[in-house]
Formats: structure tokens, C-alpha cells, sequence
């Protein structure tokens, strides 16, 4: 997901490592995350659909939800994305 207004983009993997990432330097041809402005495991395994963004009033919010966990909202800053959620959904993800 490519943030609105700055250069950051939001993925994660099948092996459920979220990475953000700054589109002006990616990083080139090196063989491993050098590049990232972050990179975290998600808990709860692969996630298999892509991020969600809102922009409300109290911030931009990032939602991910991992194969085997629960919807998880992370609050986005100028830097990355903090790692604790700021919202838990109630129904899991099968």
C-alpha cells in the first residue's frame, strides 16, 4: 500500500514480516532488508491480504490481519508504523 502524500509504502509477507518501506531508496540490489525504514513480525503468521489505511482525526491508522490472529489497527507516524496496536479486533482470522 502506497501512503498518500509521502513516500512511504506498507507491505508484509507470506511469512508475516510487515515492512515499510521509503519508495526514493529502496535499497538497490542488496540481498536483505538494509533498505526498509521498518521491518516487524506480525503475530499470527501470513498475511495473505494487503494493509488498509484510515485518516481520520485522530491520525493515520494501518489495519493488518494476519492468517491466524485477529484484525490488529497500528497507529502510523512520520517513521514507520508503532509496533504495539492501538486497536484488537474480537474475531479471528481462519
Amino acid at each position: 500500500m502506497l501512503v498518500p502524500g509521502t513516500n512511504l509504502l506498507i507491505a508484509a509477507s507470506k511469512k508475516g514480516t510487515v515492512y515499510v518501506l521509503n519508495t526514493a531508496n529502496l535499497g538497490h540490489m542488496t540481498p536483505n532488508n538494509d533498505g526498509a525504514v521498518q521491518t516487524f513480525e506480525a503475530d499470527g503468521g501470513r498475511v495473505k491480504g494487503g494493509p488498509a489505511l484510515w485518516d481520520g482525526s485522530a491520525g493515520r491508522i494501518v489495519y493488518l490481519w494476519a492468517e491466524t490472529d485477529f484484525i490488529k489497527a497500528f497507529r502510523l507516524g512520520d517513521h514507520g508504523l508503532e509496533t504495539t496496536p492501538v486497536a484488537k479486533g474480537i474475531i479471528p482470522n481462519h
